[in-house]
């Protein structure tokens, strides 16, 4: 699956984390510095990779949903592109905020939150979620409505 992984700087580490793990399971994972072309304008390659993209994973933290946050635009241009968020978003709770702070569209579905390990909970979600889609797929393929 071709997915995006939204999080504010500040939140490198574990985003590293999960990176790994999503790698591990054989996804195509775009991860910002690693993925952004010199000389080329980070805006439009960002635009692109998350209209492109089949999974949208953004990172909450009080960091990600700041005012002037560059992942409150990821998560506009999510919005735009994406047909649905149900199966599609993947808001992950890093650490408790106010809920009336999260943005409505990460609100849409329902939040990821973990009491143990973050990247193996998003590493399961993501599964399940490829799982499902799978089975639309075949579901699809076979002549089912």
């Amino acid at each position: 699956m071709k997915i995006f992984l939204s999080y504010a700087s500040q939140d490198r580490e574990v985003a590293k984390s999960i990176h790994r793990a999503l790698l591990e399971q054989g996804h195509d994972v775009f991860f910002d510095r690693e993925d952004l072309l010199p000389g080329e304008e980070f805006h439009i390659q960002i635009r692109k990779t998350i209209e492109r993209s089949d999974l949208f994973v953004f990172l909450i933290s009080e960091n990600a949903i700041d005012a002037g946050s560059y992942t409150l635009n990821e998560l506009e241009i999510a919005e735009k592109s994406l047909r649905q968020a149900s199966g599609r978003l993947l808001p992950v709770l890093l650490r408790p905020v106010p809920f009336d702070q999260i943005p409505t569209f990460a609100k849409s579905v329902t939040l990821l939150q973990s009491p143990g390990s973050i990247p193996a909970a998003v590493a399961d979600a993501v599964s399940r979620i490829e799982r499902k889609r799978r089975r639309a797929l075949v579901w699809k393929a076979v002549g089912g409505t």
